[in-house]
């Protein structure tokens, strides 16, 4: 087994939970929807994917969400709602603190630009190597994530090691030579990562 010199780590899943109820609820209150008119509406294949990929601003799906809703909503207040979604887990994030001491630390997620902007000053002060769906333009587990996170830090694909939440997501980057774990829980991560000698 080749040593790891590089970690590649989710966001969603893993460095932050996701209330998705939570965030579903909050806006409930304020626009009178049922949670399962909100889900459709914000996750309307379409119009995700765009936000998603960077092909939509923040503004542009703000308005279509907004004007959808029939809800008055000011786009700080939305944004608000929106980025309640994230939940940061503070023990791993000690965890990839730890981790940076040892090997190179990438942050390569799915995220559009609101919940980027949100998280932002959390993700810089632990690494200024980060890969999002939506300026690159693609998605996990499109290969063309992976290539990037692969250029931007320098890695050699048997050499870095991924960590997300999906299984799915994995796929993509084994099919580039990368190694990946699937995120259950922390325990489990640092068996995997003592294994790896990190």
């Amino acid at each position: 087994m080749q040593s790891i010199e590089w970690v590649f780590l989710d966001l969603g899943g893993v460095l932050y939970g996701l209330d998705y109820r939570g965030m579903l609820r909050r806006f409930c209150r304020r626009c009178r929807k049922t949670p399962e008119d909100l889900h459709d509406l914000f996750y309307d294949f379409d119009l995700y994917h765009h936000y998603e990929t960077g092909s939509i601003s923040s503004h542009e799906f703000y308005k279509t969400v907004a004007d959808r809703l029939s809800c008055m909503l000011e786009c700080d207040e939305f944004a608000r709602l929106w980025n309640s979604l994230l939940v940061k887990r503070k023990s791993m994030f000690r965890l990839a603190y730890r981790l940076k001491e040892r090997v190179g630390l990438l942050v390569l997620s799915n995220t559009n630009e609101m919940n980027a902007g949100f998280i932002d000053s959390d993700i810089r002060e632990l690494t200024d190597k980060v890969v999002y769906s939506y300026q690159v333009g693609c998605l996990k587990p499109a290969p063309g994530i992976y290539e990037e996170a692969l250029r931007l830090s320098g890695a050699v694909p048997e050499q870095t090691l991924f960590i997300d939440d999906r299984k799915e997501n994995l796929k993509g980057a084994e099919a580039l030579g990368i190694n990946t774990h699937h995120f259950h829980n922390r325990r489990i991560l640092l068996k995997v990562l003592k294994s790896y000698g990190i």
